[in-house]
């Protein structure tokens, strides 16, 4: 195995998620190890390496027409150029659909290709309720995906299930799960970042020491964060207040929601951090409404600062919160609340709480970046073979 190595993604958008930090850390980690990472997005992603290599793509707003244009019919020729120029080995897509943009030149420079899943986009667009022509296109471009694909990981078992009934037995056989991991922090650590509570209240106004609910991710429809917002107002407990970490279509409406419910002095919204890690670390309990998941990095982040937690009994989160204990039915408003009051009002339920989202954290710590090299390296090897 040459110890050089090319490897090349596409992505359209820079602005925070799973998707996006999960692909940032397999861009680090290969050109950690040496190899020379080239990626095309609209925007230059925060690694200083200089092995990491940008092709700036159109922003394009809105548009997504254009979008649809430039992404399909002009992006895929101008890979295929920069592939031949710079002998590129591998292919590390993050989604079935920029597999799809990279099918003309993996075909065409016979480039081997992981395609790494994050979510179910079929059911994505069914719970947004795009017309059946989408969904039936959507499919389409999945299938070709597939078929471009040597390797298909996904991070959890129970998306391996759904994806392969979406993809049929042949292409099931494919995927492999690759479980996102948690970076263990040292006390030391924990107590330091802990420790910046008080700092982190101040800049935002608030005096003494509030009980903290949190949430961080997107703010999409699908996180269900309006049922949050409501649950909250409901549980009306007196010294606690919400922070809500992220961006989103839905960050108006939400913060809308809020003043109509007249609680803007108990709810705040702090926006995407690159790093929410120190935020996170103050909260006292973080809450993850959601209809479905991948591997929600925002828990990960949550259990590697020793953050209780407690989520939506739903696909993907249930591959890292496996207690009962931690888990509400979806969409109940009414089960957040009882939830949120138990936990804050009974010292013993929140002991409780913390120890078993303590539990769930160590079977989650592991070498990623290597995982991630060593399955690079076994396919390149294959190839050579």
């Amino acid at each position: 195995m040459r110890d050089q190595i090319n490897i090349l993604t596409v992505y359209y958008k820079n602005c925070g998620g799973g998707y996006f930090k999960r692909l940032n850390r397999m861009i680090k980690a290969c050109c950690n190890n040496g190899w020379q990472a080239h990626y095309f997005s609209s925007g230059k992603f925060p690694i200083s390496n200089p092995k990491a290599i940008y092709y700036s793509t159109p922003g394009l707003g809105n548009k997504s027409w254009l979008i649809a244009a430039y992404y399909l019919l002009i992006l895929p020729f101008k890979i295929l150029l920069t592939s031949r120029k710079e002998k590129i080995d591998l292919f590390l897509p993050f989604g079935l659909v920029y597999t799809f943009i990279l099918s003309i030149p993996h075909f065409i420079l016979r480039i081997p290709v992981i395609t790494f899943i994050r979510s179910n986009w079929i059911e994505e667009l069914q719970l947004a309720q795009k017309n059946k022509l989408v969904i039936i296109l959507a499919r389409l471009i999945i299938h070709i995906g597939a078929a471009s694909s040597d390797l298909i990981v996904v991070n959890s078992e129970t998306l391996k299930i759904e994806i392969s009934k979406i993809l049929g037995h042949r292409m099931g056989k494919k995927i492999k799960v690759l479980y996102n991991n948690i970076d263990p922090l040292s006390d030391s650590d924990l107590i330091k970042l802990r420790g910046n509570k008080h700092l982190f209240l101040k800049k935002l106004g608030i005096t003494g020491n509030p009980f903290i609910i949190g949430y961080s991710g997107t703010l999409k429809p699908r996180k269900e964060i309006t049922l949050l917002i409501k649950a909250f107002q409901k549980t009306d407990i007196n010294n606690t207040i919400l922070i809500i970490v992220g961006s989103g279509s839905e960050e108006n409406n939400l913060k809308q929601l809020v003043k109509e419910l007249s609680i803007e002095s108990r709810i705040f919204f702090v926006g995407w951090q690159e790093d929410p890690i120190p935020i996170v670390a103050c909260f006292d309990l973080m809450v993850h409404p959601t209809k479905f998941e991948g591997c929600p990095n925002s828990i990960l982040d949550a259990l590697t600062c020793e953050v209780p937690c407690i989520a939506s009994d739903v696909t993907g989160v249930t591959d890292v919160l496996n207690e009962k204990e931690l888990l509400f039915p979806p969409s109940d408003e009414n089960a957040i609340v009882d939830r949120m009051k138990s936990i804050i009002t009974d010292q013993q339920v929140y002991y409780r709480i913390s120890e078993l989202s303590k539990k769930q954290k160590q079977k989650l710590c592991f070498d990623w970046d290597k995982k991630l090299v060593d399955l690079c390296n076994n396919l390149l090897g294959e190839n050579e073979n």
